[in-house]
């Protein structure tokens, strides 16, 4: 059962909620929401609980009691936010934008500059995007938590960036790897190991990003959607892949970082095939959102419980754990 877990926050295309379970029943209480009608790409959660959302033509939003929501502009050249982490080794944070470029802020978001020249990459390497404006995107962010100032950026379509200088400077980290990215996750025990998913299927990576190999043993179909590391044993992953006739998600599993895939569940428990858009752990969990709204819970990969339904469609997940009501002086809206 997942009731003894806590929050779980969820972006959706209109607006962020936040979920506990309530008693013994499978399905999770809604005790926060905001942002309402705005399409929410990315969150960030603080040690205090607060969530740092990204926003779809709406910049940086931030809350620390769900009721009260700040915008985070100031210096932000970009209002087209696909992605936002926070750095754990100190509270700066990151947003990545499209154009496919990186700010950074040292006041918890009051003020942002530029870092970097992601430009000169894209230049060199033909980044472009299928939707209008054609322009690429950050759609994956975050630093290495065991490693101070270096930080990984996804790019939709580019492929992946790497600094390790705290981004003044950017090195193409594609080789091996097609420019379509669809996920991006770190495994937290391997300092210089990445994983990455696109419509050829699973790439791993053991040298951040120098190389990439292809690791599809095991999938019959290759359009992967999003792959999630257990919060706990991060040799354990989940990956969701699209069926190619009827393009329901279909969902493996991997107990050796990827090497090796078998099927973990061929269809999630609804009447209709769903479509997984994210994925997630937290706790022990993992946790899927789909297209239709639905968000399920899984300790095993195999059994999946609904959590919520009648949802708007979910773009992304982050555990918030226990959520504590803030003291001090409140976030007020702008």
């Amino acid at each position: 059962m997942l009731n003894e877990l806590r929050h779980l926050a969820a972006g959706t295309d209109r607006g962020a909620f936040l979920f506990r379970p309530r008693g013994a029943l499978k399905e999770w209480e809604m005790i926060g929401y905001g942002l309402y009608g705005q399409k929410i790409t990315s969150l960030a959660v603080d040690e205090s609980g607060g969530v740092t959302a990204a926003v779809e033509r709406g910049m940086v939003k931030y809350t620390r009691d769900w009721l009260h929501w700040k915008t985070l502009y100031q210096g932000l050249e970009y209002p087209d936010v696909y992605s936002v982490c926070r750095d754990p080794h100190n509270q700066r944070i990151y947003a990545g934008t499209s154009p496919a470029a990186i700010f950074s802020s040292e006041d918890q978001g009051e003020n942002w500059r530029s870092v970097g020249k992601t430009s000169d990459i894209s230049f060199r390497n033909g980044w472009s995007h299928p939707d209008p404006p054609h322009s690429p995107r950050i759609i994956k962010l975050f630093v290495h938590p065991q490693r101070e100032n270096c930080l990984i950026g996804g790019v939709q379509a580019g492929g992946v960036i790497v600094s390790e200088d705290g981004g003044k400077s950017w090195r193409n980290a594609k080789a091996g790897l097609s420019h379509q990215l669809s996920d991006l996750r770190f495994h937290a025990g391997s300092p210089d190991r990445l994983y990455a998913t696109n419509f050829l299927g699973f790439y791993r990576s053991d040298d951040l990003g120098r190389s990439w190999r292809l690791s599809n043993h095991g999938l019959p179909y290759e359009n992967a959607i999003s792959v999630c590391v257990h919060s706990l044993k991060p040799e354990s992953l989940l990956l969701a892949v699209e069926h190619p006739e009827d393009l329901h998600s279909v969902l493996f599993k991997s107990d050796n970082g990827g090497n090796h895939w078998e099927i973990a569940c061929p269809e999630l428990p609804t009447d209709e095939g769903l479509r997984v858009t994210c994925l997630e752990s937290g706790g022990g969990v993992y946790f899927a959102g789909t297209e239709e709204g639905f968000l399920f819970g899984s300790r095993d990969r195999e059994n999946w419980e609904i959590v919520r339904a009648e949802l708007p469609p979910l773009r992304t997940l982050a555990w918030v754990g226990e959520f504590r009501e803030p003291k001090g002086k409140e976030v007020k809206d702008e």
